[in-house]
């Protein structure tokens, strides 16, 4: 049995609205728009996972972290598709 290709993204947000997104409700909507427009895409299979801090913990740094499977998108539409979901 093989593995199918997998796409993995991570999503960042601005200094900006980080406040906003300590709200638990506001991170499942965020969750929830993402797989909706994944799936929208082609994606079969969403699954994310909120991770809070960078790489040294020091500062509160949400990233949504999305592995699917498919695969890669090309740069612009990557781009494009983690724009939508930063979007209110």
């Amino acid at each position: 049995m093989q593995i199918c290709p997998m796409a993995y993204i991570v999503i960042t947000f601005p200094l900006e609205v980080r406040p906003m997104m300590r709200d638990p409700q506001v991170l499942a909507l965020l969750r929830k728009k993402a797989r909706r427009l994944l799936r929208k895409r082609g994606y079969r299979m969403v699954f994310t996972r909120w991770h809070y801090f960078g790489e040294h913990g020091e500062k509160y740094h949400p990233h949504l972290n999305i592995l699917c499977d498919g695969g890669w998108l090309p740069e612009e539409q990557l781009a494009e598709l983690k724009d939508s979901i930063r979007r209110k």
